[in-house]
């Protein structure tokens, strides 16, 4: 036992000279902490249930005690709340009202003010999403070459019709194998012609081979679940930061 409490203030010393402070400042803004080192909280606004008096009420509340600030979550949707004020939509006019008078108060109260990527949860997402903009998946479909020929039709695969949004990524042929090496695949993507669907065969590619048109389209993902109606869409595709900085400019 005596050991830990020889253990205790060497520890305190040594953190102490590594912070540059006294055991004395140590404890000073243990009990009595300083503002970046006071916690914030999660804040949300129920689908636009929010009034101006609420908002200063809150912020009074948050200050008192002892908090350094807020973190602003617009949430709704049908897993969150079955009820919202319809006149406050998402970047409409009496939202960006509201926010304004909110930052102005946090300002007056000294408490930081930070928000989240968009309504909902944990996702990047915004009305103004495109489906080009947002997060792909690949498709395609099959075409077996039964006899040679100059010119054969590939279909376009199948894409969710509410979104009806296709683009081509490549078109490869392949032998009607189980295991396939590289060496075997044959890129036609210069011998398809994407507004027709007609893909010239070169002599490379012999009957019985398998011809895959790949395309990109939609995932579909959206932050419907927990966002209120105004404020959902379409995921922003985080593989291409084009189209990330687009959703940030939007």
């Amino acid at each position: 036992m005596k050991r830990y409490i020889l253990v205790f203030p060497i520890a305190a010393l040594a953190a102490s000279a590594v912070f540059g402070q006294s055991l004395l400042e140590l404890q000073r803004d243990f009990i009595t902490p300083q503002p970046q080192h006071k916690p914030t909280i999660i804040w949300q606004w129920m689908d636009g249930l929010v009034t101006k008096d609420g908002v200063t009420r809150d912020l009074e509340a948050f200050k008192e005690a002892g908090l350094a600030g807020v973190q602003n979550f617009q949430i709704g949707g049908p897993q969150q709340s079955q009820v919202g004020n319809p006149d406050m939509p998402i970047g409409g006019d009496r939202w960006k009202d509201m926010l304004r008078y909110t930052l102005d108060e946090c300002e007056r109260l000294g408490l930081t003010f930070g928000t989240h990527n968009c309504p909902g949860w944990t996702s990047s997402a915004h009305p103004a999403v495109e489906p080009k903009y947002s997060m792909q998946k690949l498709v395609f479909t099959e075409t077996k070459v039964t006899q040679k020929g100059d010119v054969v039709e590939l279909l376009q695969p199948q894409v969710d019709t509410l979104w009806n949004y296709y683009e081509d990524v490549a078109v490869i042929a392949m032998p009607c194998d189980s295991v396939v090496d590289k060496r075997d695949v044959i890129n036609l993507t210069a011998n398809f012609d994407c507004a027709t669907g007609r893909l010239r065969l070169p002599d490379s590619v012999k009957a019985g081979m398998i011809i895959l048109r790949i395309g990109q389209t939609t995932n579909g993902k959206t932050n419907e679940a927990q966002a209120p109606e105004s404020g959902r869409g379409l995921e922003c595709d985080k593989m291409s930061r084009e189209r990330v900085l687009r959703f940030w400019n939007l």
